[in-house]
């Protein structure tokens, strides 16, 4: 769960940017399609881009024949700029305090060295994860009465559709939701501290409101 709260911690900058808004990237962005009209439509880009903030491992040797998603390739290429920005500055840091603070003591140097590997923004961000929170949602919008059994049949279609592809899906679905929840926290947070505005803060609570009796069940 600390590997979770340091990617919400990290996140924090992008949600009080607003880059982490439902609305659509692009306007030639198509929707996805239900009869619940755009509120769902935006909670379910909203989750998606949360999720779309992991990363999954692939498995090797078998190239991704799954589907895509305009909007979420859009949402990725942004958040690719900015954390390796972020990544970038924290290596230049660690470089100058190598170079200027620490020069000649080895065990210090070896030590920052060492510190360099554990830094935040390693591994970029794809957006699996994303298109198996949206595929997830989207098999649920049509269904009027969501039962246990619903979520559990709708589960196990994902997890089947993408096992062959990624790497440990089920995994990867839960850590999902308990990173929506630490972002969640954060902008409550960030709310009460007058960070950002409530208008914001409500896509986050509304989306959190519509997927409390939509989350997937193992």
């Amino acid at each position: 769960m600390n590997v979770l709260n340091n990617k919400a911690y990290n996140r924090v900058p992008y949600t009080k940017l607003g880059s982490m808004l439902s609305s659509p990237i692009s306007s030639s962005t198509p929707s996805t399609p239900n009869k619940d009209g755009n509120d769902v439509k935006e909670h379910i880009n909203l989750i998606s881009r949360v999720a779309s903030l992991l990363h999954i491992s692939f498995k090797s040797m078998i190239a991704w024949n799954g589907p895509l998603d305009l909007e979420l390739l859009r949402f990725n290429s942004f958040m690719k700029a900015v954390t390796r920005s972020l990544r970038n500055l924290c290596e230049m840091i660690l470089l100058s305090m190598a170079m200027n603070e620490n020069a000649g003591k080895s065990d210090s140097n070896l030590e920052i060295l060492s510190t360099g590997i554990k830094l935040p923004f390693l591994l970029d961000a794809n957006t699996a994860n994303g298109i198996i929170t949206k595929n997830y949602l989207d098999s649920l919008t049509d269904i009027i009465n969501i039962t246990t059994e619903v979520i559990q049949k709708s589960t196990t279609a994902v997890e089947t559709k993408f096992q062959e592809y990624c790497d440990n899906v089920k995994s990867n679905m839960e850590n999902t939701y308990k990173l929506w929840d630490c972002i969640l926290e954060a902008v409550k947070s960030l709310k009460a501290d007058g960070q950002i505005s409530e208008e914001y803060a409500r896509e986050f609570i509304d989306a959190n409101e519509w997927l409390k009796d939509k989350r997937p069940i193992f």
